[in-house]
C-alpha cells in the first residue's frame, strides 16, 4: 500500500492505524513525505513503514520557511532514522538553475548514509507564470545527474523525455536491468 497524495503528517492517526492494519496482513507500506517529523511521531510511524520517497524541498532554512518549517534539519535527521531503522528511502528534489551546489551537498549526505540510496531529480518545468530562466536544459540536467553518480549508485532524472538517466542501470557494470 503506497500513499501518495497527502503526506502521513496531514492525517496522521489515520495513516498510523492503516498502516499498522496493512502491516498485520503481511503488505508492503510505503508513502511519499515530507519527512517533516518529529522524533516520536517517526519512532511511532517506523515498525510500519518499508518503504519512503522523501521530497527535499531543498537544504536552506528560507525554503522550508517559506513552507511553514524552519530547517531542513529535521527531514535529515528523520532521512537517517529511516535508513537505520532499514525503511528503504529514496529522495526527490527540484532541480533549478542555481540549485546545483545544493543536490551535490544532498547527495553527499545520502551517499554518506549509502551509496545505493537513489535520488530522483525533478528538472523544473516552468508553469503558471513562474520564471523560464529557471529551467535547465536537459543537457545541463543531464551533466548533473552524471556528476552525482559519483556520489551516488542510482540517480534519475524526470521531466527529460528521451533521458537515459531514466533508466535503472547496474552500478558495477552499468548493463540496464530496468528501462523506463
Amino acid at each position: 500500500i503506497v500513499f501518495l497524495m497527502n503526506d502521513p503528517l496531514a492525517s496522521y492517526f489515520t495513516f498510523r492505524d492503516v498502516a499498522a492494519k496493512a502491516h498485520e496482513r503481511g503488505l508492503l507500506v510505503g508513502c511519499s513525505t515530507s519527512a517533516y517529523f518529529t522524533e516520536e511521531s517517526l519512532a511511532d510511524l517506523v515498525p510500519f513503514l518499508d518503504f519512503v520517497n522523501i521530497g527535499v524541498k531543498g537544504l536552506s532554512g528560507g525554503v522550508y520557511r517559506e513552507c511553514g518549517g524552519s530547517t531542513v534539519v529535521p527531514v535529515i535527521r528523520n532521512m537517517s532514522l529511516f535508513h537505520e531503522a532499514g525503511v528503504h528511502v529514496e529522495v526527490s528534489c527540484l532541480f533549478h538553475r542555481g540549485k546545483k551546489g545544493e543536490l551535490r551537498r544532498l547527495a553527499e549526505i545520502m551517499g554518506g548514509l549509502s551509496r545505493d540510496m537513489p535520488l530522483q531529480i525533478m528538472r523544473f518545468l516552468p508553469l503558471e507564470g513562474a520564471d523560464p530562466g529557471l529551467e535547465p536544459t536537459i543537457a545541463e540536467a543531464e551533466a548533473l545527474c552524471l556528476e552525482l553518480t559519483k556520489t551516488l549508485n542510482h540517480v534519475y532524472l524526470f521531466n527529460s523525455p528521451g533521458s537515459d538517466f531514466l533508466d535503472t542501470r547496474c552500478p558495477g557494470c552499468g548493463t540496464v536491468i530496468y528501462r523506463r
